[in-house]
């Protein structure tokens, strides 16, 4: 099982903060952004991105929804 199949389909804030290196809110938002990742936030005003999202920005994977054709 490779790295990418290990995550868990949610990142929370707690993991956000290990995988960026910062602790505010603000300041994880703000790197997500930078690197083309759209947050969420959940109960509490707390953080959180879906497992693809984190992964297709880095390149790792590509998404059903990004390989598909737009409908006309």
């Amino acid at each position: 099982m490779s790295a990418a199949e290990q995550l868990p389909d949610i990142l929370e804030q707690d993991q956000l903060i290990r995988l960026t290196g910062y602790t505010r809110a603000a300041d994880i938002e703000r790197v997500l952004r930078e690197q083309g990742i759209e947050p969420f936030y959940g109960r509490g005003g707390r953080l959180f991105v879906l497992r693809e999202q984190f992964l297709a920005a880095r390149g790792i994977i590509k998404t059903a929804l990004l390989d598909e054709e737009p409908l006309l």
